[in-house]
């Protein structure tokens, strides 16, 4: 059986208040990304993220696909200061 191996990735924001790529677009088919800062995050799928789209909430706040899609497209996220974290798994 062929089996796809996970990406494990701890990110840090490089530019606060500025959308950045957590992950380039690719074909995959399972994301977990988790929001380990004191700070809102945002997220978005194939371009710029801004603060209308999906929250991630401080301390914890999570987002994953759904068992039967999952984009392929960039993972785009913003928070608004410099250096907070957050953690990804890719598959």
């Amino acid at each position: 059986m062929f089996q796809i191996s996970p990406t494990v990735t701890a990110g840090t924001i490089t530019t606060g208040g500025t959308s950045q790529v957590a992950d380039a677009a690719k074909s995959r088919s399972y994301v977990f990304i988790q929001n380990t800062s004191d700070t809102a995050m945002y997220l978005n799928f194939g371009a710029v993220a801004t603060a209308g789209h999906i929250l991630l909430a401080a301390n914890g706040g999570s987002w994953t696909n759904h068992e039967t899609s999952c984009p392929v497209n960039s993972i785009n996220i913003l928070c608004a200061t410099t250096g907070k974290t957050y953690a990804m798994i890719a598959k």
